[in-house]
């Protein structure tokens, strides 16, 4: 892979700002309820820039393609748009955490513990003791967040990555909405949205994983080319990606 300077970092987070902008412009899902959402191509894609460019970076990339894309298609900065910034960013530091560091005990490996761990336990002890959820049946939905925890108990597998990525993207943008739209602090809301959640986000897992194998491919491809004459590459082959 390419060389881990400053300017192909650089070079790395606008691509992907860029692709993931126009990501935003592909519609393919619409959930009916009470935040009226809309899913893009961008949801099978932010979860990537970290795990190729590295954490810092790659949530950079990730916030720069949501901003630009606030702007391009001319949306409100309102607090609705506001917190939806911020939950693909969860997204991205699950994918980069994921079985990262599991033996050792610096710095990076107690990050890459808490998105792994820390992260959900945190999300569904906000959710369940919410005033309008703790009590009631409501509560059963925080077990859907602790599937990014299972996910990083068991054999190291891309899929479960994915869907570790996808649930810890929604186990945020589950609390900011329960604490900041006043819709949503009711249980019932949250009891409807069972089914969907369970077939939006098993498609969501699939389409990050495609879309890590697609991307992993294109920048395989890439360096190929770059390659001198004589085989040797015409960037040294430090990899910018994390290992998988």
């Amino acid at each position: 892979m390419f060389k881990r300077t400053e300017e192909n970092v650089l070079a790395f987070v606008l691509l992907f700002a860029v692709i993931g902008t126009a990501a935003h412009l592909v519609n393919v899902s619409t959930v009916w309820g009470p935040a009226g959402q809309h899913f893009t191509l961008f949801d099978f894609f932010s979860a990537l820039p970290p795990a190729f460019i590295g954490l810092w970076s790659g949530l950079a990339a990730v916030l720069i393609a949501k901003l630009a894309a606030v702007v391009a298609l001319g949306m409100p900065l309102d607090g609705a748009t506001v917190l939806r910034l911020l939950p693909p960013l969860a997204a991205g530091a699950f994918f980069y955490a994921y079985k990262q560091g599991a033996q050792k005990a610096d710095a990076r490996s107690r990050l890459s513990q808490f998105f792994q761990f820390g992260f959900p336990v945190l999300a569904i002890a906000l959710f369940i003791f919410h005033p309008a959820i703790f009590g009631t049946l409501g509560m059963l939905f925080a077990l859907y967040w602790t599937i990014p925890i299972i996910a990083a108990l068991l054999p190291s597998n891309l899929y479960l990555r994915a869907l570790g990525a996808t649930f810890s993207q929604h186990a945020l943008g589950g609390v900011l909405w329960l604490y900041f739209v006043p819709g949503f602090a009711n249980p019932a809301v949250w009891l409807a949205l069972v089914p969907v959640v369970a077939i939006e986000r098993t498609v969501f897992a699939g389409g990050i994983a495609v879309s890590y194998r697609v991307v992993d491919v294109a920048i395989s491809r890439v360096t190929a080319f770059l390659r001198t004459p004589d085989g040797r590459p015409a960037v040294a082959p430090q990899a910018v990606r994390r290992k998988k």
